[in-house]
């Protein structure tokens, strides 16, 4: 493994640092699912309510971060419209959502039990809140997936955070969603973690070492819950939010989120999740849970995330895929929604995986602004897409993608770090880790 730290200055002023890691092989790179933290409600929490809400406080009402400790009993939910729940997390947002309402500053609870429950999580400490203009209570589960790469595989040669997740209250729309969910393929060595849920380019890695930005379409995925498979088209139909809000009427629908059949709800009309997908099927009901995703056996590694940044030596200089557009409100959100659609002019912190010439694995880190005490020209200021993609063909790039950025990017050498994170403490302003539910690693 080869590390390296480049300084770009740009004509504004702002400077720019980029740390480079050359890795030895494919091979060795690996998924990585944080162990879970007490800490991160809390830090998605103050996330939300010292940046977001504060910066822009009439997008959001009421917020409210919630999760259920294991072992709290869930009250169960007999509501048609969502179909038959299992999961007490779904469960807990369904009766927040139906039982709770504003009244003034003042919460009214229509069921006692509810109360009961709002109440326990509260003096817990696991149930937070963020205050907006708007009248609304918006009610944001956090899943369990989510923890800080820096407290999990500490022997680790090299960490670094992977593909988008479920972030925002736009992308929370259904009450299957939760805060953390990943999004996009995930594929190692014929297993899939994650299933290709939106149309967005993939970087490849086939079985013989060649490494491409390509497409695999979750037509080509086959989908096993219990004992049962399913093909789209086949013997099912699939529905992500490409295709809406909701399914069309009839049969069965069983609701997914990553590997956990989340509900299951007959005669359609179904929310469809934006960190999952809905199957339809007219057959017999599969007597077990279990969810697992097959397809892509040619490919050795397989990551789907954010726009593709340099294909065969040359920068990508626009988006390729297609990206949910925020002023387009009539459309279905489908996750990133928040991702900046100015290609040219929206800088941020980066992160880009690819291969060089060679087929070797690169890692570039594109060191981002502090969110509060920025220095222009002292500091990084961060790269647009186009300017990331620029210095990343510069610095030997052949084939890559953007993988998430923002304030969860960061890159760990022997559980160190060589650049700064864009995420800090208000008052002390130092660096402030994000949660989040999936990575990469070398051990």
């Amino acid at each position: 493994m080869e590390s390296t730290l480049h300084t770009y200055p740009h004509p504004d002023g702002e400077i720019q640092r980029v740390q480079r890691i050359l890795l030895d092989d494919w091979q060795s790179l690996q998924f990585l699912q944080p162990q879970p933290s007490p800490e991160a409600l809390p830090r998605i929490a103050a996330l939300f309510r010292e940046f977001f809400v504060k910066q822009y406080p009439y997008l959001y009402g009421r917020l409210f971060f919630f999760r259920i400790p294991e072992g709290l009993p869930v009250p169960m939910v007999q509501e048609e419209h969502f179909g038959e729940i299992e999961d007490p997390l779904t469960r807990a947002n369904v009766l927040f959502r139906k039982y709770i309402r504003r009244r003034g500053k003042e919460l009214s609870f229509l069921r006692g039990d509810v109360r009961e429950l709002y109440e326990k999580l509260k003096a817990g400490g696991d149930l937070l809140e963020a205050e907006g203009k708007l009248p609304r209570l918006t009610f944001l589960p956090l899943g369990e997936r989510f923890g800080f790469l820096s407290e999990t595989e500490r022997e680790a040669a090299l960490k670094v955070n992977a593909n988008f997740f479920v972030m925002d209250q736009w992308d929370c729309a259904s009450v299957y969603d939760r805060l953390g969910t990943p999004v996009g393929l995930c594929l190692k060595d014929d297993r899939i973690l994650n299933p290709p849920s939106f149309e967005r380019e993939v970087l490849t890695v086939s079985r013989e070492g060649k490494v491409r930005v390509s497409h695999l379409p979750l037509s080509e995925v086959s989908i096993s819950v219990g004992e049962k498979t399913y093909r789209d088209k086949v013997n099912a139909r699939f529905y992500t939010r490409l295709q809406g809000r909701r399914t069309p009427a009839g049969g069965t629908d069983l609701i997914l989120c990553g590997e956990r059949l989340i509900a299951v709800k007959k005669g359609g009309k179904s929310d469809i999740p934006s960190g999952g997908m809905v199957i339809r099927t007219e057959e017999e009901l599969p007597t077990g849970r279990e969810v697992s995703y097959h397809g892509g056996e040619e490919l050795r590694f397989a990551l789907q995330t954010g726009s593709s940044a340099v294909i065969d030596g040359v920068p990508v200089t626009s988006f390729r895929s297609p990206f949910y557009r925020f002023w387009r409100f009539w459309e279905a959100s489908y996750p990133p929604a928040m991702y900046p659609l100015n290609y040219r002019k929206d800088r941020a912190p980066r992160i880009i995986l690819g291969a060089d010439k060679e087929e070797r694995p690169l890692l570039l880190w594109f060191e981002g602004a502090a969110k509060i005490g920025h220095q222009a020209g002292t500091d990084s200021c961060g790269a647009t897409l186009l300017e990331a993609a620029e210095i990343a063909a510069q610095l030997g790039v052949h084939n890559g993608i953007q993988l998430d950025g923002g304030g969860s990017a960061e890159i760990l050498l022997h559980d160190e770090r060589k650049l700064l994170l864009s995420d800090r403490d208000p008052v002390t302003l130092q660096e402030r880790e994000r949660p989040i539910p999936l990575g990469l690693f070398v051990r």
